[in-house]
């Protein structure tokens, strides 16, 4: 629900175009990933058995939302 609040008060408030939204936070979910597989080397969700895993797990989850938000 954040990622969706976040893209919308770009996109409403800021005027923010909703295919640069879409572009940043595509870019911004690879980096995610990529850096969660560089580091724990599996994205597997069913080895989230520590803090970094987590984190690195909530941060797609916040981008992934981000990323799905639609603009009015």
């Amino acid at each position: 629900m954040v990622g969706t609040l976040i893209t919308d008060n770009l996109t409403d408030n800021f005027g923010v175009p909703l295919e640069v939204t879409t572009v940043a936070f595509a870019l911004a979910l690879a980096v995610i990933f990529a850096g969660w597989y560089g580091v724990e080397r599996t994205l597997s969700i069913h080895s989230i058995r520590t803090i970094r895993r987590e984190a690195f797990y909530w941060a797609a989850i916040l981008f992934t939302f981000a990323l799905g938000a639609r603009g009015r």
